[in-house]
């Protein structure tokens, strides 16, 4: 479990954990958000790219998983999940090292994995911009509600059709 973490020379950190620490040498992607496919491509997995560990020379992400059940620091292979990573092109308001401060603070505080609120999304989306949201989340809630409104006004309509025929037939 992460306790702390310094800055050490060049820039780099020093990620103290409760037994032991580790060195992660930063590089010009540090801080950047990444994303990967998950559930068949319908929604984007994100993380923060946090750097190598000069340990294991392991890439190493941040990122909110139900795996983990909070913001956890995982490899790249456990972030992949066999899936390609990319970079996402939009800018943040934060500069890369504020993003990681954003991540690395998440961490600490094992803030915990929620579908609603406290995903992946919110994680990366607050720590670039200061604003937690789920850009997937929302979409597949407004899409619910458009297809109840839709099915809700389909009914009516129907309804009212049946009705009008109904009053429109003659008993001879």
């Amino acid at each position: 479990m992460l306790q702390n973490y310094t800055s050490i020379r060049n820039g780099n950190l020093r990620l103290h954990f409760h037994d032991r620490h580790r060195d992660i040498q930063l590089s010009q992607d540090s801080g950047k958000i990444v994303w990967r496919y998950k559930l068949g491509g319908f929604i984007k997995h994100t993380g923060i790219e946090l750097g190598v560990c000069a340990h294991t020379g392991e890439q190493l992400y941040i990122h909110n998983h139900p795996d983990e059940g909070q913001a956890s620091i995982v490899s790249a292979s456990d972030f992949r999940q066999g899936q390609t990573i990319y970079y996402e092109n939009k800018s943040c308001a934060n500069n890369p090292y504020q993003v990681i401060v954003i991540g690395l603070s998440a961490v600490i505080q094992q803030v915990s994995y929620r579908v609603m609120g406290s995903n992946c999304q919110n994680l990366t989306t607050g720590a670039c911009n200061n604003v937690s949201n789920s850009p997937d989340l929302n979409k597949a809630v407004y899409g619910l509600a458009a297809l109840g409104l839709g099915y809700f006004a389909f009914t009516k309509i129907k309804a009212a059709s049946q009705a009008k025929a109904k009053a429109n037939r003659s008993y001879c």
